[in-house]
């Protein structure tokens, strides 16, 4: 292995649940696979400049999945997860987002690979429910961050006026240096999960910091669901990225990471299909198994690839528009029009 930047999934299935069916279980664990390999089939394309690193506790899924795709072990490795490693997740049992914790619990695993492969200079972590347009624009960025980069969407969460401040008591309880410097009153980042870039020589500091900062949290969980209207890794992460004083990537004109929602979130949601980000996170995508199935087949060959961001759109915007114009014939003329291309995408590619 010679690459200098990897990028870094984690696709951790939830135990079984006595009290789910085995097909709602079915269908979660089915709904995971087509995340992995939406985004493992974007990702092919570019395979021979970039390592990919999965991380699960169902290991044979993903080698099946990965020999589907023709994905060999020169441009992947597979690392297993233990319900053990998932410290973090399994304090969270019986909680709705139980494994929104995963990818902190597997940096430890992550540490002890890179440590073994020191070409790696920088790992990527990322979403699995994302698209791959390009890697260029990624690995040209990665090779010049010297701590952490990632998407900072803080302005779209001008709503929590209290942000900043748990955001202060933790950046203040992981950083010796900025205990005793007084409550700054500006906007902090807010980082989106999906898209991480990490220097490999912080990887270590990170682990360290990131059990103290849980630690504290979980113990003021009421305190951060309150001013962050959030329980999850974004909230460590950022508190970590602002102690490094991280790289911003803007999230609504970058051309190396993105992300945009395909539902009624009053977030940025137009793609140009001519000028698209090299990663592209689909937050709402895996609640919509059509629009996954789409996807995949697009994502099937490089000339396909780009009408993807047409539908991403008609997607989008369906997703905003009112009951009042839905009604009308026109309009659903149309979207019938549009599921019967889908169908037909699906079928023949």
């Amino acid at each position: 292995m010679n690459k200098e930047v990897a990028i870094v999934f984690n696709a951790i299935f939830p135990e079984e649940d006595k009290n789910k069916s085995k097909k709602d279980q079915k269908l979660i664990e089915n709904n995971l696979i087509n995340q992995i390999k939406m985004s493992s089939i974007y990702l092919s394309h570019f395979k021979d400049k970039i390592h990919i690193i999965y991380l699960s506790n169902r290991l044979d899924l993903i080698d099946k999945l990965l020999n589907s795709l023709k994905i060999d072990n020169t441009n992947s490795s597979l690392i297993e997860i233990s319900q053990k490693d998932l410290r973090i997740c399994n304090e969270q049992k019986d909680e709705r987002f139980q494994y929104a914790f995963s990818k902190l619990d597997t940096l430890t695993k992550i540490y002890k690979f890179i440590n073994l492969n020191y070409s790696i200079r920088h790992i990527i972590i990322s979403d699995i429910d994302v698209l791959f347009f390009g890697i260029e624009n990624i690995l040209n960025f990665s090779k010049s961050v010297k701590s952490i980069a990632a998407i900072n969407y803080r302005d779209e969460h001008e709503h929590l006026p209290y942000f900043d401040e748990a955001m202060e008591k933790l950046i203040k309880l992981g950083s010796i240096e900025l205990q005793n410097k007084s409550y700054k009153k500006k906007n902090y980042s807010w980082i989106n999960s999906g898209f991480i870039v990490i220097e490999r020589e912080i990887v270590k500091d990170i682990i360290k910091l990131k059990n103290k900062l849980y630690k504290w949290m979980n113990l003021n969980k009421n305190y951060i669901l309150n001013s962050c209207n959030h329980w999850g890794d974004e909230i460590i992460f950022s508190a970590i990225f602002n102690i490094y004083d991280g790289i911003n990537i803007k999230n609504h004109k970058s051309k190396i990471a993105r992300f945009l929602w395909t539902c009624s979130v009053p977030l940025p949601f137009w793609l140009n299909p001519f000028n698209l980000p090299s990663h592209l996170h689909l937050p709402a995508i895996k609640w919509r198994e059509q629009y996954m199935l789409v996807l995949i087949a697009l994502g099937r060959y490089r000339i396909t690839r780009r009408f993807s961001a047409v539908f991403l759109n008609i997607w989008s915007i369906d997703g905003r528009i009112n009951n009042l114009i839905k009604s009308l014939i026109v309009y659903k003329i149309a979207i019938k029009f549009v599921k019967i291309i889908e169908k037909l995408i699906i079928l023949v590619l």
